[in-house]
């Protein structure tokens, strides 16, 4: 099974990137994870979200949506 983690760096009002969406899209699925703190269940004190891909070895798309809306898109991770 593979995985991706990824780790999220806020700005400096907002340095663990509390309420950010990330969306990861592979193999026509999607999965996603909020920042709802920066210590906890989805999060660790490094702030590193991790998705299961099962047999995918790439991400197609990753959308991070920022506090305020603001989203950020990388694609063939």
């Amino acid at each position: 099974a593979n995985y991706i983690r990824i780790k999220l760096i806020g700005d400096p009002k907002n340095p663990d990137a509390i309420g950010a969406k990330v969306t990861a899209y592979f193999n026509g699925e999607s999965q996603s994870a909020q920042v709802l703190s920066a210590r906890g269940y989805i999060s660790t004190s490094e702030n590193i979200i991790h998705f299961g891909l099962g047999s995918a070895t790439k991400v197609d798309s990753l959308v991070i949506t920022l506090p305020g809306n603001k989203k950020v898109k990388a694609n063939n991770i």
